[in-house]
């Protein structure tokens, strides 16, 4: 898979006819990885690209052989900090916060929470709910589904 510094802007994944480039912000990253699924239900990715320039807390990359339809997510590494507002973990798959589509279902599950998880019944419903609220982004350590990538 040929991988491309690609440009900052706009955000998100951009299809301009030849190839998609792939921008994300994240000011506080130390890695981004872009990860190519084949299918929805996958196990793991197909390939895990590391992007390989940050711009202004943008990381970004240029693939000249990805087309529209492909199946994607993030990991993303950085500091664990909850004080700060930083959980960063590359083992959960990130939401792409710019998507135009969603695919597949989200099944919920122990795994969608942090490291610390509370047992109080009331706070774990009260999170849940609020997690409908919160806009996706990379500070949140939930597994989210699967962006797919979509002409505009």
């Amino acid at each position: 898979m040929r991988v491309w510094p690609g440009i900052p802007a706009p955000l998100g994944a951009t299809w301009d006819g030849k190839g998609v480039n792939f921008a994300l912000f994240s000011e506080h990253a130390t890695q981004v990885e872009l990860c190519l699924f084949e299918l929805v239900d996958a196990v793991q990715e197909m390939h895990r690209l590391p992007l390989p320039v940050c711009t202004d807390h943008v990381w970004h990359a240029y693939l000249p052989d990805v087309r529209p339809g492909q199946l994607y997510g993030y990991r993303v590494s950085g500091p664990y900090a909850p004080v700060q507002g930083h959980r960063f973990n590359p083992h959960k798959l990130l939401l792409e916060p710019y998507a135009k589509h969603i695919e597949g279902a989200l099944r919920w599950s122990d795994a969608h929470w942090s490291r610390i998880r509370t047992v109080t019944p009331f706070w774990n419903l009260m999170r849940q709910m609020l997690s409908a609220l919160i806009p996706c982004g990379l500070r949140l350590t939930r597994i989210m589904r699967l962006s797919r990538l979509m002409t505009i």
